[in-house]
């Protein structure tokens, strides 16, 4: 998947977070601070989920629960796309 990056990011305790677009839809993803949202890869097992940037040589981001992951992400949302964390409280 091709995803293009917007300009906006944030550092957070687990993961740098971007928001890319993919097929006319944004989302709130983790990137690679260093090679950019392109080469992130999720690995996910019964017990946690493990990013991994696969640019240059492949190293892994982080790895944390899904209930971490959701958490981290609602965060990352509410910094980079305050409308969007607005929108979810109100529904």
């Amino acid at each position: 998947m091709n995803y293009f990056t917007l300009s906006k990011t944030c550092r957070l305790t687990m993961f740098t977070w971007t928001c890319a677009e993919l097929l006319d839809q944004t989302d709130v993803v983790p990137t690679c601070p260093t090679h950019g949202v392109a080469g992130v890869r999720s690995v996910d097992s019964a017990k946690e989920l493990m990013f991994i940037c696969v640019e240059a040589k492949p190293h892994v981001l982080n790895r944390c629960t899904l209930e971490q992951f959701e958490t981290e992400r609602e965060k990352a949302t509410a910094k980079l796309q305050p409308d969007w964390a607005e929108a979810v409280v109100a529904g």
